[in-house]
């Protein structure tokens, strides 16, 4: 229990200066007559390295907590698998451990910050760092309710986040933790397939005093200190057919920007492509992931966010290196380390600061190909 509390004073404590502080980030999923497309802006003070990763499927791994990767002791059960999918995702703490991605099963997974997040504090169930829950999830799963399995079977540990899940049949859920316990909603019991950072029943409250909504306030698109959660509303109710859905899904996300997005991303789930774009690179570039080859035999492939690219991004990735994961690792660490109480807190835990850097920069050469699984169909 000493440990769970430390980990949430850390959580609170580095959620400003963490990957996707609270700050104003927004995710949301379009569903009309056939189109299927998530978007996702990340939000930050300073500029937010990243990688973009393809990951393998047939990859055999042991799960890590974040106590663990902070000082090298087991809290709690590991988990292992081995990944069913492969996926592109977007790192910011290094190879195996991203905020984002899709898997070429359909598989979405969105993060947003959530200062009021309580992790269960159970020593007995499964324990993963909320950045490798997100990796677990695309390497297993197809679909929302696979998700929503895992998420009562697994406990997770680290910063704050509350979780967006779309797959590609149109299904999405909110995954939150408060109060120690899963907080679940899909289906009919997810009205509006968008997330901010705020917890979602407090955001439908609010909806429902605007017009359209239940209330009587107008919705101003324009306006940069209106509720997000009311513009994205707004704004998908408001889609036409005769939109080209990823322009319009780059409008939304500009209309919930306010100004500290550093990542900006639709994804669309019919046609599995990823259009981006950064602060340092305005340009849009793209991703289909069918042009890939995810089978384990062949290198993990990596390409640094921001590169100053257009157009198809495919032929740009490179080869993983050790070097390459462990400059991404040091960085995000340094980010964090400005933090004056972070060198306190990692010894609170029972770790340093250079053993953190070492555990998250070696943890990709404790996976290794398996032969055990076959191609999914």
């Amino acid at each position: 229990m000493r440990v769970a509390r430390i980990i949430l004073v850390l959580s609170c404590t580095l959620t400003w200066l963490s990957p996707s502080q609270v700050l104003p980030c927004s995710s949301f999923s379009l569903l009309r007559d056939g189109t299927l497309v998530v978007g996702r802006n990340l939000d930050a003070n300073s500029h937010t390295p990243g990688l973009l990763v393809v990951n393998k499927r047939g990859v055999e791994k042991t799960g890590r907590s974040f106590q663990w990767l902070v000082s090298g002791q087991c809290d709690a059960p590991p988990i292992s698998w081995i990944s069913k999918y492969g996926s592109l995702t977007f790192n910011t703490m290094g190879v195996e451990f991203p905020e984002s991605g899709v898997n070429e099963a359909g598989l979405c997974i969105e993060e947003m910050s959530l200062l009021e997040t309580e992790y269960p504090s159970d020593s007995g169930t499964p324990t993963l760092f909320m950045q490798q829950w997100i990796q677990y999830l695309l390497d297993t799963c197809a679909t929302v309710d696979d998700v929503v399995r895992t998420a009562q079977a697994i406990a997770l540990d680290g910063w704050s986040w509350h979780f967006y899940a779309v797959d590609k049949s149109g299904s999405s859920a909110v995954i939150e933790f408060l109060a120690g316990e899963p907080v679940i909603r899909t289906g009919e019991t997810l009205p509006q397939p968008l997330l901010c950072n705020s917890i979602y029943d407090e955001e439908l409250e609010q909806l429902g005093s605007y017009r359209g909504f239940g209330g009587n306030r107008v919705i101003d698109l324009d306006d940069p200190g209106e509720n997000r959660f009311a513009q994205g509303a707004y704004m998908l109710a408001d889609f036409a057919i005769e939109n080209d859905p990823i322009t319009y899904g780059f409008m939304i996300l500009d209309t919930m920007s306010r100004g500290t997005t550093k990542w900006a991303k639709i994804v669309d789930l019919g046609n599995l492509r990823v259009t981006l774009r950064t602060d340092t690179n305005p340009q849009l570039r793209h991703i289909d992931l069918d042009t890939f080859d995810y089978s384990c035999e062949t290198p993990r492939l990596i390409l640094d966010i921001h590169a100053d690219l257009r157009g198809d991004l495919r032929p740009s990735f490179t080869e993983y290196t050790a070097e390459a994961h462990r400059t991404q690792v040091e960085e995000s660490i340094a980010s964090l380390a400005l933090i004056p109480q972070f060198d306190g807190i990692l010894e609170s835990l029972g770790g340093t600061r250079d053993g953190m850097t070492r555990r998250f920069s070696e943890y990709p050469d404790t996976t290794c190909c398996s032969e055990s699984l076959s191609p999914p169909e």
